[in-house]
């Protein structure tokens, strides 16, 4: 459940390490569906939203990305 009590899914990807996480990092974001709008962006993170007007967010940790789907209100930031 998110902040609002709404469902979302959360997908972790976890790689062999840091780099290769990087990298698919990096191609999910230059590669993102074009339904999908970014809203906001840093090295480590964005936040999107698809054709149904949810939010996501996507972000590097380490060797891992955490992505978060079909989130009924705008994520916050990360926090650094």
């Amino acid at each position: 459940m998110d902040t609002a009590g709404s469902s979302h899914v959360l997908i972790v990807a976890p790689y062999a390490d840091a780099a290769l996480a990087g990298k698919a990092f990096a191609n999910l974001r230059r590669n993102l569906d074009p339904y999908h709008k970014v809203l906001e962006a840093g090295a480590d993170f964005f936040v999107f939203q698809d054709f149904q007007n949810l939010f996501g967010r996507v972000e590097l940790r380490e060797q891992r990305i955490m992505i978060m789907v079909k989130l009924a209100q705008r994520p916050p930031r990360p926090v650094e």
